[in-house]
C-alpha cells in the first residue's frame, strides 16, 4: 500500500477529537477445564486495558497470536462478558448489558471478522445476508426499501447489484469479505470493529479492501478499530496504536510514534520481525530478544510478562510497570527501562 493510493481523508488532530468509545480497565477472563470435580482453570485473556477511541478515528491494536486481541474484541460487542472493568459508547456504559439491551446497540456497533467465508451464512444468497440486518434492526422497511438499500450498499462496496442472488461460496475472497463489510455498515453504525479482516486476503486484495475502509469511515464518520498482526497495515490504516502482549497494553499512541519510535522492548520485536509495504524493515536498529516462547494466560508471570523474553530486564522488573508517557504526553509505555529515541535513530 503506497502512500499515494491513500485515499484524501485528513487525519484527525488532537483539537477536534470527540470520544466515542471508551474503556477502562477491562479484563476479560475465561475458565477451561471445568469438570464435575474441578472449577477450572482461569484464562486471563485481556488484563486491565483502558483506551479510547474518539468519534472518526482508528484505533489499531496489534500482538502475537494468543496476546488477547480477539478476546478484547469480542468482550466490547457483547460475544464476550467483561469479567472487570467498564465500557462507554457515546457516554452510556455497555458493559455486560442483558442480550436484549446489548441488541439495540449492535445497530450502533458492527464487527467484521477475519475469515470472509465463515462469518456468512452458506444457505443464504447474499440478498438475504444484506437483509437480515435490516429486518432485525428496521423492520417497518417494506420489501421494495430494502432492496433499495442493498443495491446501495453493493455499489458502495464496489459490487454489481447481480451478485445479490449468488450464495457465499459463488464468490472470491474479496468479493466475500466486501459483503461481510456491506453487512456490517449497512444499518449505518458509529463504531466499526475489524478483527484480522484482510489477513485471509491476497496482497493485492487486501490493499483494496483497506481503501474500501478508509473511504467508508470518511463517508459514514466511523470510528474503528482495527485488529492485526501486520504492522505494515497499522502503520497504514490507524491514527494511534495499542500494543497487546499477555492481554496487557505495553505500549499505546499516535501510530507514528510507536512504529517509528518504540520505547517498549516487545514493540521493537514486533517490527523486527515486520517489513514496511516496500519490503524494508520498518524501523533500522531492534534489540535482540531472548527466543522465548510467549508464557501461558492461565498463570501469567509476575510483575512484567515480557522480562523473560527482555534483554533489559533488571531486578526491578519483578514488579508491575505502569504505563507512562516517554517521547510524548501521548505515547505511553509500561516498561522500567523503555527505550530512548536516539537508541532507534
Amino acid at each position: 500500500m503506497s502512500e499515494n493510493t491513500r485515499p484524501n481523508a485528513p487525519k484527525n488532530t488532537t483539537s477536534d477529537l470527540k470520544e466515542g468509545l471508551s474503556v477502562e480497565n477491562v479484563s476479560v477472563t475465561y475458565m477451561t477445564g471445568r469438570s464435575l470435580l474441578s472449577s477450572g482453570s482461569p484464562v486471563r485473556a485481556v488484563r486491565n486495558a483502558s483506551f479510547t477511541v474518539p468519534e472518526g478515528h482508528t484505533l489499531g491494536i496489534v500482538g502475537e497470536s494468543g496476546c488477547g486481541k480477539s478476546s478484547l474484541a469480542r468482550a466490547l460487542v457483547g460475544l464476550a462478558p467483561v469479567s472487570a472493568g467498564r465500557v462507554f459508547w457515546r457516554g452510556q456504559q455497555i458493559s455486560n448489558l442483558a442480550e436484549k439491551e446489548f441488541r439495540e446497540l449492535r445497530k450502533n456497533i458492527q464487527m467484521v471478522f477475519q475469515d470472509p467465508y465463515s462469518s456468512l451464512n452458506p444457505k443464504l444468497k447474499v440478498f438475504d445476508v444484506l437483509a437480515e440486518p435490516l429486518r432485525t434492526h428496521m423492520p417497518d422497511l417494506s420489501k421494495a426499501e430494502m432492496a433499495v438499500l442493498i443495491s446501495d450498499i453493493l455499489e458502495t462496496v464496489g459490487l454489481q447489484a447481480d451478485i445479490m442472488d449468488r450464495f457465499s461460496h459463488e464468490l472470491s475472497g474479496g468479493q466475500a469479505q466486501r459483503i461481510g463489510i456491506g453487512r456490517s455498515v449497512i444499518t449505518q453504525p458509529g463504531l466499526l470493529i475489524c478483527d484480522e479482516s484482510v489477513s485471509a486476503l491476497d496482497v493485492s486484495v487486501q490493499a483494496t479492501i483497506l481503501n474500501l475502509l478508509k473511504s467508508l469511515q470518511a463517508d459514514l464518520d466511523l470510528s474503528m478499530i482495527f485488529i492485526s498482526h501486520d504492522l505494515g497495515v497499522i502503520k497504514y490504516i490507524a491514527d494511534t496504536v495499542a500494543v497487546l502482549y499477555l492481554g496487557q497494553i505495553v505500549e499505546s499512541g499516535p501510530v507514528e510514534d510507536v512504529l517509528g519510535n518504540p520505547s517498549h522492548p516487545y514493540t521493537q520485536l514486533l517490527l523486527r520481525s515486520s517489513l514496511s509495504p516496500g519490503g524494508e524493515p520498518i524501523t533500522a536498529t531492534i534489540d535482540d530478544a531472548a527466543p522465548v516462547d510467549l508464557p501461558s494466560n492461565t498463570a501469567p508471570p509476575e510483575g512484567c510478562a515480557f522480562r523473560a523474553r527482555c534483554t533489559r530486564a533488571k531486578e526491578d522488573c519483578i514488579s508491575s510497570p505502569e504505563l507512562r508517557p516517554t517521547s510524548s504526553q501521548m505515547h505511553h509505555a509500561a516498561c522500567h527501562f523503555p527505550i530512548l529515541s536516539e537508541e532507534t535513530n
